[in-house]
């Protein structure tokens, strides 16, 4: 709280400059790691307001995205690097027509399956099925699993790929999941629940 030289009437200051150091490290990640910015989006920009790590946005037909990246992106270089190649390099180049297309048919199928398999049990769906064949659910798979199998080039540590997994397989399950044997000992998964992309974590940029 300062005093306005203008007026008596007290006023507050704001230090926004960590908003600016935010985005210019959001810059350099993008250069660091040869990540390109298509025609199509729109930033990447800092949300201090965005819980997760990254959040993509656009519309069902337009190929233009909005890219946002939030503070829980900003704990390593290389968490900020994947962060960003998780949301352009994936996230982008999809068709969101088709995923919420295929999670509203999904849901109808399944439905639909449900109440048939009251009176034909080999019709039901099995557990496997209600969300492995999700739009979403494939979407965001691809996603991370982009950021695992470059985990050299963002020279992630063990840590930070546990948590990449454990967040994965938390919300976007796989029964046929061998995850757990890529991670070390002091990365396998723990018995705390995921919170979100924010789980992932490291060292202050």
């Amino acid at each position: 709280m300062i005093a306005s030289v203008l007026s008596p009437d007290p006023v507050l200051y704001i230090d926004d400059r960590w908003l600016y150091e935010n985005q210019e490290a959001i810059e350099t990640a993008m250069t660091m790691y040869s990540i390109e910015r298509p025609v199509t989006v729109d930033g990447p920009d800092f949300d201090p307001f965005l819980t997760d790590r990254g959040l993509t946005t656009g519309g069902l037909v337009l190929p233009q995205k909005r890219v946002t990246i939030g503070p829980a992106a900003f704990t390593s270089w290389g968490v900020l690097g994947s962060t960003l190649a998780h949301e352009i390099e994936v996230h982008v180049p999809q068709s969101f027509l088709k995923v919420v297309a295929t999670d509203h048919w999904m849901q109808l199928s399944l439905a639909a399956r449900r109440i048939a398999g009251k009176v034909f049990p080999s019709v039901a769906p099995g557990p496997k099925e209600l969300f492995e064949n999700d739009g979403t659910w494939a979407a965001e798979r691809a996603a991370y699993m982009h950021e695992i199998r470059n985990a050299k080039r963002f020279g992630l540590s063990q840590e930070e790929m546990g948590s990449i997994w454990r967040v994965m397989d938390y919300y976007y399950p796989s029964e046929n999941s061998t995850d757990a044997s890529h991670l070390s000992a002091s990365s396998q998964k723990s018995n705390e629940e995921p919170r979100s992309q924010e789980d992932v974590r490291a060292s202050d940029l």
